[in-house]
């Protein structure tokens, strides 16, 4: 029984690197990045109602709870390149990442306590293009209307 159990952790890590990207931790911001590709910067940050306000994220949040930013950054194939989640205080998130590719990303409030509870409208940020060594700024701003 535990062979099986080393036989699928070892074909899950061998999966991880045959997929070419690698997931790693550089300080406060995130590396997504194909080895031997050159590397820019996405900066995303995000408002609601037009202001970066701690006191907004307590309000939409369900009682008892907090809210999140669930950031999901696809290639221009449309497949997984990482999830991310920054707390909703924090109006910002950074990830290192392949430079000379398309991107698109989803983000969505969601629920600290049950992520797969979304309660804002998910919005999509197409064809964002990272040069090398550069870093690119993106924002988006939730309504009041999309926090119902």
């Amino acid at each position: 029984m535990m062979s099986k159990w080393i036989l699928l952790g070892a074909g899950g890590v061998l999966a991880a690197f045959a997929s070419g990207c690698l997931v790693s931790l550089d300080g406060d911001s995130d590396a997504v990045v194909v080895p031997g590709d050159p590397v820019g910067e996405m900066d995303f940050n995000w408002t609601i109602d037009n202001a970066a306000d701690a006191y907004d994220c307590s309000f939409y949040a369900l009682p008892g709870s907090a809210l999140d930013l669930e950031m999901v950054l696809f290639d221009d194939r449309g497949d997984l390149v990482t999830r991310e989640y920054a707390a909703c205080e924090d109006f910002s998130l950074s990830l290192v990442i392949s430079a000379e590719r398309y991107y698109h990303a989803e983000v969505t409030m969601v629920d600290a306590a049950d992520r797969s509870l979304a309660i804002s409208t998910t919005q999509t940020l197409s064809d964002i293009w990272v040069e090398p060594e550069t870093t690119v700024d993106l924002s988006v701003d939730f309504p009041p209307s999309s926090m119902q």
